[in-house]
């Protein structure tokens, strides 16, 4: 058999992650915060104001709110559903290939969607360190290492290990994080910058409301599963406020009981 009929014959393999906030989407509303509604960090002497670090996360969180709307405005200006087009895979529910009279608002709407995400993994991350912080203030006065920086590692932790742990991921006593928005929010980010793959999701586009679509290739393995991400955008940011305001109570938690 030569390789022409090998390529033939092999399909890629897929399955779809579609994350649920549980709770109605119509429950979404802009999200205030101010420095305020952190805990009050210590700084690091020398080398990190933490106020700066809180002032710069809620400036980010109001960004990503701002984008949301804009991705709205995209999405109904821009879509419209072309019913003879099929997906390059197996894709996700009520995808279709869309058609548009100006295809560059296709993809500021795509490119809005990935700075999205890209921002709203840069403030989880910057909560992991501020937990640090929390839970190894002395560990950085000593070694001047800020040892966990982000929210790969706890992405698919089941059980507490160390201490930050707690505030991350959580346990019996501290809020845990039941839907997998971590898991949910590191793939997804992972598709967009390691998966050569997702290119081909460019041009798929829910028709019933502005989605996260994206194609996913573990270190670009086409061999294993390919995950599909398929997200409602509301469902997504509203993980996104639930696990920083979880997050924010774990950590004054842990203050409160050390």
């Amino acid at each position: 058999m030569n390789n022409t009929n090998k390529t033939q014959e092999w399909e890629p393999t897929s399955e779809e992650w579609n994350y649920d906030a549980r709770r109605l989407k119509k429950s979404y509303q802009h999200m205030n915060i101010v420095s305020s509604d952190f805990p009050n960090y210590k700084s690091i002497p020398k080398l990190i104001n933490c106020h700066l670090v809180t002032v710069s996360i809620c400036n980010k969180i109001r960004l990503i709110q701002k984008k949301l709307d804009i991705i709205i405005t995209l999405h109904t200006k821009s879509i419209v559903i072309n019913p003879l087009s099929h997906p390059f895979i197996d894709g996700p529910k009520n995808v279709m290939l869309p058609y548009a009279s100006n295809p560059s608002l296709i993809h500021e709407y795509k490119l809005e969607i990935e700075s999205m995400v890209y921002i709203m993994r840069r403030v989880l991350d910057s909560l992991v360190q501020l937990s640090y912080v929390v839970t190894n203030y002395n560990d950085i006065q000593e070694s001047r290492i800020i040892a966990y920086n982000e929210i790969g590692r706890f992405s698919d932790l089941m059980n507490v290990k160390i201490e930050i742990d707690k505030i991350i991921i959580g346990n019996d006593i501290y809020k845990s994080d039941e839907t997998k928005f971590l898991k949910t929010i590191n793939h997804l980010f992972n598709s967009f910058k390691h998966s050569l793959i997702h290119d081909e999701s460019y041009n798929q586009v829910c028709n019933e409301t502005p989605s996260v679509v994206s194609y996913q290739a573990k270190q670009n393995n086409h061999n294993k599963t390919i995950i599909i991400h398929n997200h409602n955008i509301h469902h997504l940011v509203m993980g996104f406020q639930d696990t920083v305001l979880r997050i924010i109570d774990n950590q004054k938690l842990y203050i409160l009981n050390n």
